[in-house]
Parts: C-alpha cells; structure tokens; sequence
C-alpha cells in the first residue's frame, strides 16, 4: 500500500516541520474537479496523511514546500501555464515542482524558462527526490 508514507512523515515531524492535518477524499476530489485533473493515487495517500506544510513551512536540507491543497488551486489559478499544476515549490516560489496536465512525470517550472523542465518520476519518488535532497529536483 502505501508503507513509504509514515516514515517520512514520522522524520519530518521530528525536524518540527509545521504538517498540515490530514486532507478528506472529498477535498482532494473538489480540487480535482476544479482543476479537472486527476492526482495518482499515491498524491491521494500522502495527502490523506498530511496537507502540506504549514506555513510556508520549508524543509532545511532542500528549502523546498509541499503545499496544501488550497495553495495548489491558488497557484494554478496565477499560473499562466494552464497545463501546469504545482504541488511544491523551492525558496518562497523561486521555482515550482508539479504536473503536467497531459505528461507523465514531474516539471520543474522557473520564470526564466519558456518550459517546464521534465523530472522522471512517479509522485512516491518525488517525495524520495525531495527528502534525498537529491540534484534532480534543483
């Protein structure tokens, strides 16, 4: 199922990472049906345990943000990428980490560049990517 979920969510409350309580399937599915989008079922998991982080809270090693369901709408509502929809961002939106509405995988998305920078991965090993401060999410 989804074992990978706990032990993370057990270190970052260690760090005192602000967690947001967990989101309902009705709220994942409201977001879903706005955004006209459907999240795997692994964002689902990890969202019915944490909504984010508080706060604008950020972890040390990475500096990034994984947002709550609320901001996730309210930044793909400023986006003018339409295809674009972040779930994270690194240094108080220096650049966000998120789906593409039609691609597999994750994208990097800077001011800077015209597209979407594509990360290999599924949404478990984004989580992985993250707390591995690994250099593909940089």
């Amino acid at each position: 199922m989804a074992d990978w979920i706990e032990p993370i969510i057990s270190k970052w409350s260690l760090e005192g990472i602000m967690l947001n309580p967990p989101a309902t399937i009705d709220e994942i599915e409201r977001i879903e049906a706005v955004l006209n989008f459907k999240f795997p079922l692994s964002f689902k998991q990890f969202y019915q345990k944490i909504d984010g982080f508080d706060e604008w809270d950020m972890l040390a090693n990475s500096n990034i943000s994984i947002w709550p369901l609320d901001r996730i709408l309210d930044e793909y509502s400023k986006w003018e990428k339409p295809d674009f929809i972040g779930i994270c961002d690194m240094l108080i939106n220096c650049y966000a980490i998120g789906f593409h509405r039609h691609k597999t995988g994750f994208y990097k998305l800077k001011d800077t560049l015209p597209d979407a920078e594509r990360i290999d991965a599924t949404f478990e090993e984004l989580i992985m990517l993250i707390e591995n401060d690994d250099r593909l999410i940089y």
